[in-house]
C-alpha cells in the first residue's frame, strides 16, 4: 500500500528520474498509474521541487489527447521524502512499439495520428507548457485507437524564471531533439513541432531523419546536416507532405510552423485534399473545455480603475461623418519584464539600422514603395509612384467631419485627413502592407526611450519643427494639446485614451480650469525643457506609443487656442494649413511654407492644394468619382451597389478600384447574462448551427469581405487564417452537432431567444434574419429586434439591461483605434469593459492576456494573442463571420496610391496628382 491509498501491483517502467507502477486506487476503486521519483533523487530538495513543478504543470492540462494527472503528494520513507503523482492508466501500446512493427505506416494513418498528437500539444502550448521530449515512446495508443501524449516530466513552464534544467544543458531523446535543444539553448513550442516532424518522418519511412552510432553524432547531425525528404526513402510520400515535414525540420525555429496548431492545420488540409468529401465532414467530439462562465472565486489582477468612452458603432449614422466604434484602452498591462529598464528605441520605418538617425526625403519614401497598378493594385504597393509636385488633390465626401479639432474628433476620415496638417510625436510609417503598422518618429527623434520597468516614456523633439506661423513647437505645446482632451465639458466626444492612462486619480479638469499658473498642471506629464517631454504611467502599457500616434496628442499653441472655435481653423504643424473651411462649402488646404521637409520622415507633400467638397449623398460621390470631377472619396466607405456592378463590368474602370480590407470585423456576441446562453454548451449549439458564408451572403457575398474564423482580422498581428473552431468557415453548418449540445445543456427541444441589432442598419437586419432562419432548423426560435441606435448602444454596456431585455444574441461591428492585437482584443474580452458585450469573465483568457501584454518580442506576443483569440472562440461567446472589405475607387490622376493598414484606406497624405 502506497500513500495509504494506492495498492502497487506491477512495475510498468523506469526512467532517469522516476518509476511508474500499475496501481489500484482503493478509495475510488479504479486502476491508475503511480509515478514516483527515484529514491536517490528524492533525497535532493531541488529534485523534489522539480518533480512538484512537473506535477502542477501536467495537472493543469485537460485534453482528451493528454494523459490525465489525478493527484500529487509525498510520502515519507526510512530513506527520504518521496514525491509521487497519480495518472490515469492507459490500456494499450506505445507508438514506438507500433512503429517498430508497422513503419513505414500507411501514409494517411500516419498523418492522422500525427494530427492528434499535434492537437494535444497545441492544448499544452496554449497553457504555457512545452513537452521537450516528444517521441513515439511517450505517445500511447489505447486499445480503442485513441492517441494519448504522456510524460510531461521534463516539460518547463514557458517564460518561467526558474528553469527545470540548468543553462546550457540538453535534455531529451537525441533522435527527436531540435537543433536549439541539442545546443542547450532555450526551447519553445516550435521545438516540439520539430520533434513531431521527426516522429512523422519515422512513421512514413521507418527511420528518423538523423541516425548515428552515438547520441553526440545524432545531435551533431540535427544541428549541421540537411534532412532528406521522406519521399527519398519512401516514394509513396507525395511532395506536398514532403514540404510540410521539411518546413517543420528547419534549423531556424522562425522558419518552422509557428505552433503545433498551424502544423496540424497544414496536415489536416493535406488529408482533406486527398479525400474529397462526399457530404458534410464528420466533426470529432469537441474537447472537454471549462465552462465559459464567470469565476466568482477568481479575482483577476488589478490594473487600476479604467475609464472607457461610450461610443456608437462605426457604422451607426450620427450627425456628421460615419463614426467607428473603435477600440479603447483597457486599463493597463501586467508588469513588463525587467529588461525594459532604460531601453531607447529608434525605429526607421524602412528597416535600416535602428541606431542610425532617421533622415528620409520624399524621394526615399516613394522609392521604398513597390510600383503596382490595376485592380487591387493599391493593396500591395503604390500605384503610379512619382515624386512630381504640384496640382490640386480633389477629395469628396457625403459626410462632413465631426471636428477638425484633434481633441474632439473621433472620426476615421479626419484621422486620415489630419496627417496633412497635424504632426504627432510618432506616427504610422507611410508604407503599404505590414510595414505600415510600424511606428516611426514624427516630431520626436525616436519612438521613445522606455524606463522604470515600462512605466516611463521620454521623447525629445527634433530641432527646427514649427507651427504654421513659424513659432517653434515645444514640449509644452505637446503637453497642452494632450491636456485639452481632459476638458470633458468642451470636448465630450473625443477619445479618452490619454485620460484613462494619464489622469491616475488626479481628476485633472483640463487646462481651462487648471490652477497651475501656466495651465500645465497634469502631474503625469513633465516638460523639463523645451525639447523634452516625459510621460509617467502608473503601470506598464506596451501600446502607449500607439496612443501617441492618434491626433489627440498633436501640439496646440496655448496662445492660439480658441476653445470651441479652434475646430474652425486648428493651427497647422504639418505640410498644409487650412485656408478656408465651411461645413457647407467645403475645406481648402494650401502649403504651409513654415514646414521643413528635412524634419519630416513621414510626409511627401506633393500637391500644391487639397480641396474637399461635400456631396448630397453616397450616390453623388460615386458619380463624381466615375465622371472624373473628384479623385477620391475621403470616407472610403465603398461604392454603392449599382456603381459597383457597372465598374466591375468595365475593364478600364475596374483597374481603378481596390477591394480593401478595412480591419473591421462583423460578429455576433452570445450573452452570458441571458439564459440559456449562460451555458457554454448552448452557445456551442448556436455556433454549430450557423453557416457563416450565408451570413456573408446577406451582406452581398464575396465582395462584402472574407468569412471570419476568429476575431483578429488579417490587418492585425496574431491573425490566424487557419482558425476554424467549429468547422463552419469554409461553408456549411452542423445541425447534428448543434442538437447534440442542445441536449447536453438541457434544451433538447430548443429554446427561444432574441437577436438584437441596431435599427438604423438595414443590411444588419438582413444578417440577423439569416441567423434566425438557420437557428430555427435546430429548434432555436430567435426573434429579431431592431431598437433605434441610441437605445441599442446604451443598453449594450449594461449587462442588467441586456438580461432584462432578453437579448441573447447581439450583432455589432468592431474596429480598433490602432493595429495591434492588444488594442483590438482587450476591450472585447477584459472583464468590466463596456465593449465586452457578452459579459465574459474567463480566468484562462485573462491570464493569457496578461502574459501577452508583458511579452516585449513582437512575434512572441502575436503568438500569445493568437492563442487568446482561439481560446475565446472555444468559449463560444463571440461568433465572428466577416472581415469587412470595401470596394473603393481611385482616380487615374492619383500618384503614390496605396492602402495603409492602420487607416483602412488610401493614405491621403502620400497622394500626388498627375499634371
Amino acid at each position: 500500500m502506497f500513500g495509504g491509498r494506492y495498492e502497487l501491483r506491477a512495475l510498468l517502467g523506469s526512467g532517469g528520474m522516476a518509476r511508474v507502477h500499475l496501481a489500484y486506487d482503493t478509495r475510488l476503486g479504479r486502476t491508475v498509474a503511480v509515478k514516483t521519483l527515484l529514491p536517490e533523487l528524492a533525497r535532493d530538495p531541488e529534485a523534489r521541487r522539480r518533480f512538484a513543478r512537473e506535477a502542477r504543470a501536467a495537472a493543469a492540462l485537460n485534453h482528451p489527447g493528454i494523459v490525465t494527472v489525478h493527484d500529487q503528494d509525498e510520502v515519507t520513507t526510512d530513506d527520504a521524502v518521496v514525491p509521487y503523482l497519480v495518472m490515469e492508466h492507459i490500456e494499450g501500446r506505445t507508438l514506438a512499439e507500433l512503429a517498430r512493427e508497422q513503419a513505414p505506416m500507411e501514409i494517411e494513418r500516419a498523418v492522422r495520428t500525427t494530427c492528434e498528437i499535434l492537437d494535444a500539444l497545441a492544448h499544452a502550448h496554449a497553457r504555457g507548457l512545452v513537452h521537450r521530449d516528444v517521441k513515439p515512446s511517450n505517445v500511447l495508443i489505447t486499445t480503442g485507437g485513441a492517441v494519448k501524449v504522456a510524460d510531461f516530466g521534463i516539460a518547463r513552464v514557458v517564460h518561467s524564471l526558474s528553469r527545470i534544467t540548468g543553462t546550457g544543458s540538453a535534455i531529451g531523446t537525441p533522435g527527436y531533439m531540435a537543433p536549439e535543444q541539442c545546443a542547450g539553448d532555450s526551447v519553445d513550442a516550435r521545438s516540439d513541432v520539430y520533434a513531431v516532424a521527426c516522429m512523422l518522418t519515422e512513421l512514413l519511412t521507418g527511420t528518423v531523419p538523423f541516425a548515428g552510432a552515438t547520441p553526440l553524432s545524432v545531435m551533431y547531425a540535427h544541428v549541421h546536416q540537411t534532412p532528406v525528404a521522406p519521399s527519398a526513402r519512401n516514394p509513396l510520400v507525395p511532395p506536398e507532405l514532403d514540404a510540410i515535414v521539411l518546413g517543420a525540420l528547419s534549423k531556424n525555429p522562425a522558419l518552422r510552423p509557428r505552433s503545433a496548431a498551424e502544423m496540424r492545420n497544414a496536415l489536416s488540409g493535406w488529408l482533406a485534399s486527398r479525400t474529397p468529401p462526399t457530404g458534410p465532414p464528420a466533426l470529432p467530439p469537441p474537447p472537454a473545455r471549462p465552462p465559459a462562465v464567470p469565476h466568482p472565486a477568481y479575482n483577476p489582477p488589478s490594473f487600476g480603475p479604467p475609464s472607457y468612452p461610450t461610443r456608437p458603432a462605426w457604422d451607426t449614422p450620427v450627425p456628421g461623418p460615419r463614426r467607428r466604434r473603435r477600440g479603447v484602452v483597457a486599463a493597463v498591462t501586467a508588469a513588463v519584464v525587467a529588461l525594459l529598464v532604460t531601453v531607447t528605441v529608434l525605429v526607421d520605418p524602412f528597416g535600416d539600422d535602428p541606431k542610425k538617425p532617421v533622415t528620409r526625403t520624399a524621394q526615399d519614401l516613394i522609392a521604398a514603395r513597390r510600383p503596382t497598378g490595376g485592380y487591387n493594385g493599391a493593396l500591395t504597393g503604390a500605384v503610379n509612384p512619382s515624386t512630381a509636385r504640384g496640382g490640386t488633390l480633389r477629395l469628396i465626401s457625403a459626410y462632413t467631419p465631426d471636428s477638425l479639432d484633434p481633441a474632439r474628433t473621433y472620426s476615421p476620415i479626419v484621422w486620415n485627413l489630419g496627417r496633412l496638417y497635424l504632426r504627432k510625436l510618432v506616427d504610422f510609417a507611410p508604407q503599404p502592407g505590414a510595414a505600415g503598422t510600424r511606428l516611426a518618429p514624427d516630431l520626436a527623434t525616436s519612438t521613445g526611450s522606455i524606463s522604470d520597468g515600462g512605466r516611463t516614456y521620454t521623447y525629445t523633439l527634433k530641432e527646427g519643427v514649427t507651427f504654421e506661423d513659424g513659432a517653434p513647437i515645444t514640449s509644452r505645446d505637446v503637453k497642452y494639446g494632450i491636456e485639452r482632451t481632459f476638458a470633458r465639458d468642451l470636448y465630450p466626444g473625443g477619445p479618452t485614451h490619454l485620460r484613462d492612462l494619464l489622469d491616475q486619480g488626479q481628476d485633472y479638469p483640463g487646462p481651462y480650469k487648471d490652477t497651475d499658473p501656466d495651465g500645465l498642471g497634469l502631474k503625469s506629464v513633465e516638460t523639463p525643457d523645451a525639447r523634452t517631454i516625459v510621460f509617467h504611467l502608473d503601470a506598464p502599457f506596451a501600446d502607449f506609443p500607439h496612443v501617441l500616434a492618434l491626433p489627440m496628442s498633436s501640439p496646440v499653441p496655448k496662445a492660439k487656442d480658441t476653445k470651441e472655435r479652434y475646430q474652425d481653423q486648428p493651427v497647422a504643424s504639418g505640410p498644409y494649413r487650412i485656408a478656408s473651411y465651411d461645413a457647407a462649402a467645403g475645406l481648402r488646404l494650401v502649403r504651409n511654407d513654415k514646414w521643413d521637409p528635412a524634419t519630416d520622415a513621414i510626409r511627401t507633400a506633393l500637391p500644391d492644394e487639397v480641396e474637399l467638397t461635400f456631396a448630397a449623398d453616397a450616390a453623388a460621390v460615386d458619380t463624381a468619382l466615375t465622371n472624373g470631377t473628384a479623385d477620391l472619396d475621403l470616407a472610403q466607405t465603398g461604392l454603392q451597389e449599382a456603381t459597383r456592378t457597372r465598374v466591375l463590368a468595365d475593364d478600364s474602370l475596374k483597374s481603378r478600384v481596390d477591394l480593401v480590407q478595412t480591419g473591421a470585423v462583423r460578429y455576433f456576441s452570445l450573452q452570458t447574462a441571458v439564459a440559456p446562453l449562460d451555458d457554454y454548451r448552448c452557445r456551442w449549439a448556436v455556433q454549430y448551427a450557423t453557416d457563416r458564408s450565408l451570413l456573408r451572403n446577406a451582406l452581398g457575398g464575396e465582395d462584402a469581405g472574407d468569412v471570419a474564423g476568429g476575431m483578429l482580422p488579417p490587418t492585425i498581428g496574431g491573425h490566424d487564417r487557419h482558425l476554424d473552431t467549429y468547422g463552419t468557415v469554409s461553408g456549411g453548418s452542423y445541425p447534428e452537432q448543434a442538437r447534440r449540445f442542445l441536449g447536453e445543456c438541457g434544451r433538447a427541444k430548443g429554446f427561444s431567444t432574441v437577436v438584437a441589432v441596431s435599427g438604423s442598419d438595414p443590411a444588419a437586419r438582413k444578417v440577423a434574419q439569416s441567423l434566425a432562419g438557420q437557428l430555427a432548423e435546430v429548434g432555436i426560435k430567435a426573434t429579431v429586434q431592431t431598437p433605434d441606435a441610441a437605445d441599442f448602444y446604451a443598453a449594450l454596456t449594461d449587462q442588467q439591461q441586456i438580461k432584462d431585455k432578453g437579448w441573447g444574441i447581439v450583432l455589432t461591428t468592431w474596429q480598433s483605434d490602432w493595429p495591434s492585437p492588444a488594442g483590438f482584443l482587450r476591450p472585447l474580452l477584459l472583464p468590466d469593459s463596456p465593449s465586452n458585450y457578452a459579459g465574459l469573465d474567463d480566468r484562462e483568457i485573462n491570464s493569457l492576456m496578461n502574459e501577452a501584454d508583458s511579452e516585449t518580442a513582437r512575434n512572441a506576443a502575436d503568438n500569445l494573442w493568437r492563442t487568446v483569440d482561439s481560446t475565446a472562440q472555444d468559449r463560444g461567446t463571440l461568433l465572428p463571420f466577416l472581415y469587412d472589405r470595401r470596394l473603393n475607387y481611385r482616380s487615374d490622376r492619383l500618384t503614390n496610391a496605396y492602402v495603409h493598414p492602420a487607416l483602412g484606406g488610401l493614405d491621403i497624405q502620400a497622394l500626388g496628382v498627375k499634371g
